[in-house]
């Protein structure tokens, strides 16, 4: 729906009253959106009522693939974890 109706996640997370960033993570499945801002979220990107609950319900976080990245980028966030998770 993102792609269809060509809108960035700052248009869709805009109104919600929540951090783009936060709205970007729940919308891939990392984060669980307020009922308010899932029904504004759900209505800018036409979703059903089962879209809708869905992204309220809370996910399994950190279920993105395990694997080491081999993008640049993201390797070196990944590094930056192992070395300062724990202290973080």
């Amino acid at each position: 729906s993102k792609a269809k109706k060509d809108l960035s996640f700052a248009e869709i997370a805009d109104g919600t009253g929540l951090a783009e960033a936060f709205v970007t993570a729940a919308l891939l499945g990392q984060q669980a959106l307020p009922a308010d801002a899932a029904r504004l979220v759900g209505a800018k990107l036409d979703l059903d009522e089962d879209a809708i609950l869905l992204l309220q319900m809370i996910p399994l976080r950190g279920c993105i693939d395990d694997r080491i990245p081999t993008d640049p980028t993201m390797y070196r966030f990944y590094e930056m974890l192992q070395v300062y998770g724990t202290t973080l």
